[in-house]
Parts: structure tokens; C-alpha cells; sequence
């Protein structure tokens, strides 16, 4: 993995690492089953709709 991997990412791929960081801080205020559903389902729907603004609308939110 490691450096040969980050290379590889695009810049949706890196908003999403920073994005999943956020949201792992975030979550560990609720159960841990509604968290592991709400970050996954954000997560997909982050890299199904490659919306790359999408991380900056979830630091206005919380």
C-alpha cells in the first residue's frame, strides 16, 4: 500500500480519506452499529455520485 497506493488515489479519492476521517470522529458519539450503516451509506453515496464539494457541505453541517 503505502506510497505506491496514494499515488494512485484521485482527488475524490482523497476528499473521500478526509471525509471518513471526519465522520469517524463525528461517530463515536453514536452506537456503534448506526455508525458503521450511516458511514457506509455516505461513503457510497460520496463515491457513486463523485461529488467532490461533498466533504466541504459536511464541515458546514457540523
Amino acid at each position: 500500500m503505502g506510497v505506491f497506493y496514494e499515488e494512485k488515489w484521485t482527488k475524490v479519492d482523497k476528499a473521500t480519506q478526509i471525509f471518513s476521517t471526519k465522520l469517524d470522529i463525528f461517530l463515536k458519539i453514536l452506537s456503534r452499529r448506526i455508525a458503521i450503516d450511516i458511514k457506509i451509506n455516505i461513503v457510497s453515496i460520496l463515491q457513486l455520485t463523485k461529488l467532490e464539494e461533498f466533504p466541504l457541505f459536511f464541515v458546514k453541517i457540523s
